[in-house]
């Protein structure tokens, strides 16, 4: 099965499996494309700071290491607001001990 079929199944399926599946196939893709992958919880608790991955580039000699901070979302109805995911993404770099220059994205099927 291709990846587009797998993206089309879980935008388009209703049930909580669905979400998750979505989460690792975007996940999957930072990976494709050269990041290392951190994946993130299903679902955050009131002890761990939630999100769907933490994507790790290593640009090597002379170039810029980033991190960028997934969330991965079906419908814009419970969109993360730009100043709630900056905040987040400090404590997860925080937490984590990154020391690259980190962005926030959200992707919205």
């Amino acid at each position: 099965m291709e990846v587009e079929q797998f993206l089309h199944e879980a935008l388009n399926g209703s049930k909580p499996y669905h979400n998750r599946a979505l989460q690792d196939i975007v996940n999957n893709l930072g990976q494709r494309l050269g990041f290392a992958i951190e994946y993130g919880s299903y679902q955050g608790t009131t002890t761990n700071i939630g999100n769907d991955g933490l994507w790790i580039s290593n640009a090597g000699e002379g170039g810029e290491d980033i991190n960028l901070l997934v969330e991965t979302k079906k419908s814009t109805l419970c969109g993360v607001m730009a100043r709630t995911a900056a905040n987040t993404s400090v404590e997860i770099l925080e937490a984590s001990n990154a020391r690259r220059r980190t962005s926030a994205i959200e992707q919205t099927g």
